[in-house]
C-alpha cells in the first residue's frame, strides 16, 4: 500500500492514532485554528540526509479518529526541519478562514500560509547579513501573549527575537549567550518582564 495515500485508524490496544509516513520524522505540530470548515491539521517534517527534505499536512478527523495525508499540502524544505509550529492565536484575521500559518527553522526561519488546497511560502528570514551562510536554527518558539513575536535560536549561540507586522519583519533583536554566564539572568528577566531590558 503506497504510504503517501493510506488513512490510519485508532489502534483498539491502546487507544492512539497512528500515521504511518514513508519518511523518518523529526518535527510535528499541531493547528489551534477553531475553524468548524476543516478537521485539524498536523503537519510533520522529515528527517533525510540530504538537502530537500518534506513537511506533510496530514488531517485529523476526531469523528472516526483517523489520520489522513493531504498530498496537495505537501511540500519541499531545505534540510530537515528542526521546529514546525502553527500561528497560536485563535483570533487573528488569518485564523477566520480556513488557512494557517505555519512556521519551520532549519537553515532559516520561513512562514508558510497553508490554505485548503494549497501551500504558499510567505517570508524567509536570515539573521546573518555577513555571509552567504547561515547559522542553523535549533529551535523557535511563537510568542503565544504577542503572535506577532518569534523567538530563535540557533548553533552560533544567538538567540534572535523577531517582531511580525503583515509578515515583514520590523524589529530584530539578537543576543549572544557565547560565555557569558549573566545571560541566564538576563532571558530570566525577559521571561519575567516579558520585555528586553
Amino acid at each position: 500500500m503506497d504510504n503517501s495515500t493510506q488513512e490510519s485508524h485508532l489502534r483498539s490496544d491502546n487507544n492512539s492514532v497512528t500515521y504511518d509516513s514513508p519518511h523518518p520524522l523529526y518535527a510535528m505540530a499541531f493547528s489551534s485554528n477553531p475553524n468548524p470548515q476543516h478537521h485539524q491539521r498536523i503537519a510533520v517534517g522529515s528527517f533525510i540526509e540530504e538537502y530537500t527534505n518534506r513537511v506533510d499536512i496530514l488531517s485529523f478527523n476526531p469523528d472516526t479518529l483517523s489520520i489522513k495525508p493531504q498530498p496537495s499540502l505537501s511540500f519541499d524544505h531545505p534540510y530537515p526541519p528542526t521546529k514546525l509550529m502553527f500561528h497560536p492565536a485563535t483570533h487573528s484575521s488569518l485564523q477566520k478562514t480556513s488557512s494557517d500559518l505555519l512556521a519551520t527553522s532549519g537553515d532559516y526561519l520561513r512562514l508558510w500560509e497553508v490554505r485548503e488546497n494549497s501551500v504558499e511560502a510567505l517570508s524567509l528570514f536570515n539573521n546573518s547579513k555577513t555571509s552567504e551562510f547561515c547559522a542553523p536554527l535549533t529551535s523557535f518558539d511563537w510568542n503565544e501573549i504577542e503572535p506577532k513575536r518569534i523567538g530563535t535560536s540557533s548553533i552560533d549561540t544567538t538567540c534572535t527575537i523577531w517582531e511580525l507586522s503583515l509578515l515583514h519583519t520590523i524589529k530584530r533583536f539578537t543576543i549572544s549567550l557565547g560565555g557569558n554566564p549573566e545571560f541566564s539572568l538576563l532571558f530570566l528577566l525577559m521571561g519575567l518582564l516579558g520585555s528586553l531590558i
